[in-house]
């Protein structure tokens, strides 16, 4: 009977131990905290001027996933509710119609040889001026002038120049304004090609003011040591 008591005991004693250990566990497991905010939603956006596309190029940092139909302009999102404020203040910045920026492509020929055209252009002329004292020719001619209308951030725009010269290409891709003083923006071109034919006479990444005139670049032209001289002019519409 003593040992009886005993054994009994000693079970006693292993099951308050094991209870205590697994209470003393579970009160050292930490306590998954979950912060507010930090729960994924479903949102639905409306656009005005720009498609899901740009939305997702433009503010992939602040949701999950961005799901739409094929040439619609409603969009959902899974967003964590804290970037919900941010996320719409950009939405709104970036849902803005997009600007026109009317380009002139003046072709302009430097020889050796000969007086020159009469180039009325004032503006043009300007920067000729202030190229002759860089370059070395004797006279410039204007070729021709050619018009193109791009849509900000569009795709890119290729267009024939019209010019005395051989088939003249040119090809303009990324098209942004910056800047929202007028008068005082800047046009950034990601890419500027001039080809004749499949030869690539200028490529150039390039930014222009508004209203203002440029020297895209120089190029040869033709057998006789003539240069092709490539100026754009933009205007903001």
């Amino acid at each position: 009977m003593k040992k009886l008591l005993i054994l009994l005991f000693i079970l006693l004693l292993l099951a308050g131990s094991y209870s205590f250990a697994e209470e003393q566990t579970k009160a050292e497991k930490p306590t998954k905290v979950i912060r507010p905010g930090y729960h994924p939603e479903v949102r639905t956006y409306f656009l005005k001027h720009i498609t899901p596309r740009d939305v997702e190029k433009s503010l992939r940092y602040y949701f999950e996933h961005l799901s739409a139909d094929r040439d619609s302009n409603m969009f959902t999102v899974r967003i964590f509710k804290d970037k919900v404020a941010e996320f719409e203040r950009l939405l709104k910045k970036i849902d803005v119609e997009k600007k026109r920026i009317l380009f002139r492509i003046f072709t302009v020929t430097a020889s050796n040889e000969g007086n020159g055209d009469n180039i009325t252009n004032k503006d043009l002329k300007k920067v000729l001026a202030e190229l002759k004292s860089v370059l070395s020719f004797k006279s410039y001619k204007l070729d021709g002038v050619s018009m193109i209308t791009v849509k900000e951030g569009s795709d890119d725009h290729t267009l024939t120049l019209l010019t005395k010269l051989s088939h003249l290409t040119l090809r303009l891709y990324g098209v942004k304004v910056k800047g929202d003083r007028v008068g005082k923006r800047t046009i950034d071109i990601k890419n500027l090609r001039l080809r004749e034919y499949k030869i690539t006479l200028i490529e150039t990444e390039t930014s222009l003011n508004e209203n203002g005139y440029l020297v895209a670049g120089v190029s040869q032209a033709g057998q006789n040591g003539d240069a092709l001289i490539l100026v754009i002019n933009a205007q903001i519409k």
